[in-house]
């Protein structure tokens, strides 16, 4: 049900996206995105209650239909137009990887922890933090053409 939660806020959110990109321009959607993420993970901490449970999963939603499509802008954005294959192709590599190793790693943490499960919630919001300055600093600051 959780995973429902997040998908159906994705889908709400998805046709909101684009206004905000245009708003706030896509590097800044991306981090303001990531920043939103963080704090969805971070609301698991709020109880044992199942509402944190399902407002974290919903904010969580709602941050990812924002950064999914960020992320796509700003990589059309950056990239020469002879190029927009393989770098949509290595942008969506890298998201896969993710998905795939960030649950194996951020299980670790928790089992190598003496917070347990806490940990890994909090190595989770800390490692999309430092994922949002790491983009920052080596991000284009200006667009090169509108997405």
């Amino acid at each position: 049900f959780g995973s429902t939660i997040t998908a159906g806020a994705m889908l709400v959110v998805l046709p909101l996206a684009t206004a905000l990109i245009k708003r706030l321009g896509s590097r800044m959607a991306v981090v303001l995105s990531l920043f939103v993420s963080a704090l969805g993970i971070a609301l698991l901490l709020g109880g044992a209650h199942p509402f944190w449970f399902w407002i974290s999963m919903t904010v969580y939603g709602l941050a990812g239909g924002f950064n999914g499509s960020a992320v796509a802008a700003y990589t059309i954005e950056v990239l020469p137009r002879n190029q927009y294959g393989q770098g949509m192709g290595l942008q969506r590599t890298i998201g896969d990887v993710g998905y795939v190793a960030g649950p194996v790693v951020i299980g670790l943490v928790s089992d190598w922890s003496a917070l347990g499960n806490a940990a890994g919630v909090i190595a989770c919001s800390a490692l999309i933090v430092l994922i949002a300055v790491f983009f920052v600093l080596a991000s284009h600051g200006g667009k090169r053409r509108p997405a």
